[in-house]
């Protein structure tokens, strides 16, 4: 039979007064949660301690008051600096890549404006036609926001008023609720028709989708509304080109039948049109 082991009852008196918790004095001691009630009540029957004492006890042991916390100190201003320039670099990088990859784009276009975005597609991968369709749509909302910028502050200056600052957000928002109303129009048809199409390809085709509109646009603000035939004619082949990208997402980029596209062209406009619609309503 094992030996009982003999414990000190001045050491654990001493370790009690020092503020040991009971896990301390168990690890120490090998006691079992039992063996340390045992020992606790001998001592209170000897009358060395109190059950006071036990309960006087923290519950961890005391901090050091002559340590001080170190205080927070500030961020290096060198470090904050090399980080945002870092920052900047792959900001820049990553705007580059982007440009590239929409030239990349606008030239499988103009070279078979329809069956270019599936070349652009192969072409790009995933992930970089992506980038390029974001870039078409943020070309889009810019020139939509210098549009309408230049009308409403003409307007504002002809009956003696600035323009608000909440307005430049809803000129904003004015350009991203069709684009965002078109990527959903891709997205949802790409879920009912159970496509192997991914969301970064209906930014992709989004994007294309717009440039037209874009490029409409950006003539109307060169030339003004003044020129009417210009803008008229630009106009028109705007819209014609916007339903031929439209078609040819849908063959290329959903890979659905001709038959398929022959209705989904014009059910994209329509659904896109009704989501802008709501969103219209729910930001106005």
């Amino acid at each position: 039979m094992a030996q009982s082991q003999k414990i000190s009852a001045k050491q654990v008196v001493a370790d009690i007064k020092a503020g040991m918790s009971d896990a301390g004095l168990m690890k120490k001691y090998s006691l079992s949660p039992k063996g340390l009630q045992s020992v606790k009540g001998k001592l209170v029957q000897s009358g060395i301690l109190t059950q006071a004492a036990f309960q006087a006890r923290p519950a961890a042991p005391a901090r050091d008051s002559s340590i001080r916390p170190t205080p927070p100190q500030a961020p290096d201003a060198a470090a904050v600096k090399d980080a945002a320039a870092d920052y900047g670099h792959k900001a820049y990088d990553l705007a580059r890549e982007a440009k590239n990859n929409a030239l990349y784009a606008i030239k499988s276009l103009v070279t078979d404006p329809l069956g270019g975005q599936g070349q652009a597609l192969s072409g790009l991968g995933e992930t970089k036609a992506m980038y390029a369709g974001a870039m078409f749509i943020i070309a889009f909302v810019i020139s939509v926001f210098l549009l309408e910028y230049l009308f409403i502050s003409r307007f504002a200056s002809a009956f003696g008023r600035s323009v608000r600052m909440t307005a430049y957000a809803e000129m904003f928002l004015i350009g991203v609720v069709p684009a965002s109303a078109l990527w959903a129009a891709f997205f949802l048809l790409a879920k009912i028709f159970k496509t192997q199409t991914t969301p970064y390809e209906c930014v992709f085709a989004t994007g294309v989708a717009l440039i037209p509109s874009t490029i409409t646009l950006l003539v109307v603000l060169l030339v003004g509304l003044n020129n009417f035939e210009i803008v008229t004619v630009v106009g028109f082949f705007g819209a014609s080109m916007t339903v031929l990208f439209l078609n040819s997402a849908v063959l290329d980029i959903l890979k659905l039948s001709t038959r398929h596209a022959v209705l989904l062209t014009p059910t994209i406009m329509l659904v896109s049109a009704y989501l802008t619609k709501v969103m219209y309503t729910a930001f106005f």
